[in-house]
């Protein structure tokens, strides 16, 4: 069951299809009800568990996973973005991604999340359908046990933004 911060008063409004409007009214933080809620009773037991292509393991518990949720949104307001900013995200299969999707909904923030696996352009159609304030990527990249090299692909993601003030957020890959 989900928690919501506002109770919606119907479930979808059909009014205007094929755009139909959901939970109508409602208002929920995703970061709440994935993370916060469980802390009192679970806050030791595992909530995310990742293994990488190169073998590398971590685990984060309810508790690890809200404070790294916590530093990402306070590092994210610290770089200026608010409620109803836009983020993109462009990482690839880490920890760091839910992480900071999860942060952008703690704040507010909207979020654009770009991979390898879609389209090369993606990234920077993204960008000029939304003015984005910060982008965060990663500096290396694996693929399929292949050497480290510097992940580039999503470099045009500022180029083509509507803020000529973007700023690009890091991620190190551990």
């Amino acid at each position: 069951m989900l928690e919501w911060s506002d109770p919606y008063e119907r479930i979808v409004d059909k009014e205007n299809e094929p755009f139909y409007r959901w939970f109508v009214g409602g208002s929920l933080n995703a970061a709440e009800n994935c993370i916060d809620r469980h802390l009192e009773e679970r806050k030791n037991q595992v909530a995310l568990r990742w293994e990488g292509k190169r073998g590398e393991r971590r685990t984060y518990t309810y508790y690890d996973l809200y404070r790294e949720v916590s530093a990402v949104a306070a590092a994210l307001r610290e770089l200026g973005v608010e409620e109803d900013d836009v983020v993109t995200i462009y990482l690839p299969k880490l920890p760091e991604l839910p992480i900071t999707m999860l942060a952008c909904a703690r704040i507010g923030a909207l979020h654009n999340v770009s991979s390898r696996s879609t389209c090369r352009n993606s990234p920077s159609y993204r960008s000029r359908c939304s003015p984005v304030l910060v982008s965060v990527r990663s500096i290396t990249s694996f693929s399929r046990g292949s050497p480290p090299t510097r992940s580039l692909n999503g470099c045009n993601v500022l180029t083509h933004t509507r803020s000529s003030h973007a700023t690009v957020a890091p991620v190190r890959r551990p």
